[in-house]
């Protein structure tokens, strides 16, 4: 190779060396920037939280004279409208979908734990008594001096049934057999359709106390017979 190709060869190494140091760099401040919009944009929700559960967050603006805080009129705060207003709107609104929806998800999550619990202290009920409980009262009380302590934990379901209360977003109820001589149902509907729960849930303790659950628009079984093959296993 030529001194002449040697030098060509060594500018063309340099000015990639040059393009590479510049684009990490660019990473870098990018990456740095867009950090920090999202910080802003977090603070933006966590204030509009903040002041949904009465907590005073106002907007403030330095006035540049002793260091003094001021707030700015509402007026003059509607014409600053930006594109980070635009954005940190859309960010609060993307967040609250995303809480409801994670609400939602773990509402529904604690009904089929309680369904499953019920339906285990049944089963313990039936090996000591030879029969299931008539309610949830049974399997929590102490009746008679006779042990029937399985679950406390179940109050909250009877809590629920006897004063009609939601619990985590559900309603609790039986389910009325019908024709057929097996025990009620418990089913869990959702308190407000679609926003503490989407799913209804049912289990029947004397079918092996599988959770069965259904999107019934928020409208609660009436007979147990309703729980049938279009009612999906929980898993």
């Amino acid at each position: 190779m030529t001194g002449s190709a040697k030098r060509r060869s060594g500018k063309h190494s340099g000015k990639i060396n040059l393009l590479g140091f510049f684009l990490f760099l660019a990473a870098i401040i990018f990456c740095t920037v867009a950090l920090g919009v999202l910080k802003a944009l977090e603070d933006s929700y966590r204030e509009m939280v903040r002041a949904a559960k009465g907590i005073t967050v106002p907007a403030v603006v330095q006035d540049g004279s002793a260091g003094a805080v001021v707030c700015p009129p509402a007026a003059a705060r509607a014409r600053q409208l930006s594109v980070f207003d635009v954005l940190s709107k859309q960010w609060c609104a993307w967040r609250i979908v995303a809480d409801a929806r994670r609400q939602r998800t773990r509402n529904e999550q604690e009904a089929v734990a309680l369904l499953r619990r019920y339906a285990a202290a049944q089963q313990v009920y039936c090996s000591r008594t030879g029969g299931f409980a008539a309610q949830a009262a049974e399997l929590i009380l102490n009746e008679a001096g006779q042990l029937r302590i399985i679950d406390p934990e179940l109050a909250p379901v009877n809590r629920s049934v006897m004063a009609k209360m939601p619990v985590e977003g559900y309603y609790f109820l039986y389910v009325r057999g019908g024709s057929s001589p097996r025990p009620a149902l418990l089913a869990a509907v959702p308190a407000e359709y679609g926003v503490s729960g989407k799913y209804t849930f049912a289990v029947d303790v004397a079918a092996g106390g599988s959770v069965a659950a259904k999107d019934t628009q928020g409208r609660a079984p009436e007979f147990a017979e309703e729980v049938d093959a279009s009612w999906r296993p929980v898993r």
